[in-house]
């Protein structure tokens, strides 16, 4: 399959139409044209390569052929103005960083057959408000949905089996992560993500303001019979200013509570046996309360935290 290449005479075109009866658009075909507002795909088209549209700052529109199923790396990254795009019915997989800095996508519809949604897909689209996930999907990769600022509520949906790491970090307003009751590795308690016995907080969403009966929310409670609090789990939660975690709770990861610049007091129990790197990174207004001779004051002090003994 022979990749198509423009003429690069034509770098500063507005629009322009692919041939007829080209099958590949080669990577990075049109990347930085800056200029290019609108182009056209003839129905023949069935793959798209890496960056081909990289940089087209200044791309409003897309439409894509039914045949293309597969979307590479980096297609669309940059695309500052794009906020309308028609994926092919027979997409099964978005790669990496493929909408990254989209900043306008408001909203985007995915086809029933996708299967995976890679590492960075939508970082940054921030003003993505709204995304259904197919109930295909498996996988759900690293930073996804990272820096999704106006991203208001996300499905879980029955088959996703993996979660990758911040895939839904910094997102402000993101106030609930619901899983279908049907999923066999994730469950939402209370619009908070753990895994399905409920003993790893996975992810806490960091536009959660109110909880499930209206009430208004600046501080948690960790469920009792968690165990874990995993890495990035509270990264950058705005609203918080105080965290209870209860007796039974061992380990807080890399991260977990990093940026969560209102948080003032955090209660850790005497089971608390590691607290990762960078746990409380930029928390400058925190205070750790916890017992005299636990770990948490020991790493209170080591880490020049603000600590206050429980009685």
């Amino acid at each position: 399959m022979e990749p198509f290449f423009p003429n690069s005479n034509d770098a500063n075109a507005e629009n322009y139409v692919v041939p007829e009866g080209v099958l590949a658009i080669g990577n990075e075909a049109f990347k930085n044209w800056k200029q290019l507002r609108s182009i056209s795909l003839p129905k023949s088209v069935e793959a798209i390569g890496e960056d081909a549209f990289l940089g087209c700052s200044s791309l409003t529109s897309i439409e894509l052929p039914k045949g293309v199923r597969v979307l590479e790396a980096g297609v669309f990254s940059g695309c500052k103005k794009l906020n309308s795009i028609v994926l092919s019915g027979e997409l099964t997989s978005i790669g990496d960083c493929v909408f990254s800095f989209c900043e306008r996508l408001k909203s985007i519809s995915l086809p029933k057959g996708l299967v995976a949604i890679s590492d960075g897909a939508f970082y940054s689209c921030d003003s993505l408000e709204e995304i259904a996930l197919p109930q295909e999907i498996t996988s759900i990769g690293p930073e996804a949905f990272f820096c999704c600022k106006s991203l208001r509520g996300i499905t879980i949906p029955q088959n996703v089996e993996a979660i990758g790491n911040n895939a839904f970090g910094c997102c402000s307003s993101l106030f609930h992560i619901d899983v279908d009751l049907q999923n066999n590795v994730y469950r939402s308690i209370d619009g908070v993500l753990f895994d399905k016995d409920g003993k790893t907080l996975l992810k806490y969403p960091g536009g959660r303001d109110f909880d499930n009966e209206g009430n208004e929310i600046d501080d948690y409670v960790v469920p009792k019979g968690a165990t874990a609090i995993a890495q990035n789990a509270f990264l950058g939660c705005e609203r918080l200013t105080s965290i209870k975690i209860p007796e039974g709770l061992e380990t807080i990861g890399y991260c977990a509570f990093a940026y969560c610049e209102t948080l003032m007091f955090v209660e850790i129990p005497k089971s608390v046996s590691s607290i990762g790197e960078d746990a409380f990174g930029s928390c400058r207004s925190l205070t750790i309360r916890a017992l005299k001779g636990s770990y948490a004051e020991r790493y209170a002090k080591e880490n020049n935290v603000k600590f206050e003994p429980l009685d």
